[in-house]
């Protein structure tokens, strides 16, 4: 289940209600296992994490800032629930690698900002 506009090979656009964690452990978009493109969100956005799978999941950011807090997270979802990602709406422009916390060595992918048109 994706929620979001695909682009085609240049990424898929999050819209304000934008990502999905399907089954068998496994992001959509973004997922680094399925080699496709990244998760694109423009600047100011919030992402809206919704989980479909029957496990647990977090859309969680694997930088921290200095004082140890998560860039981004949504904490852990349950089967059907949905949280926003608090702090993806103030992510500068660029790349962010993100992960579930539950299971961060088998879940991970890419989000990129991009820049808010003018």
């Amino acid at each position: 289940m994706v929620l979001g506009s695909l682009l085609g090979p240049a990424g898929a656009l999050a819209e304000p209600g934008g990502v999905a964690a399907t089954h068998f452990y496994t992001f959509v978009p973004g997922d680094d296992d399925l080699g496709g493109p990244p998760i694109l969100l423009i600047e100011g956005t919030e992402l809206q994490y919704v989980n479909a799978d029957p496990a647990a999941h977090s859309f969680t950011s694997v930088a921290r800032t200095p004082t140890g807090e998560w860039l981004f997270d949504s904490g852990v979802v349950l089967l059907g629930g949905a949280e926003p990602v608090e702090g993806t709406d103030e992510l500068a422009p660029g790349d962010y690698p993100f992960m579930c916390s539950v299971h961060p060595a088998l879940m991970r992918g890419m989000l990129r900002v991009l820049a808010r048109p003018v």
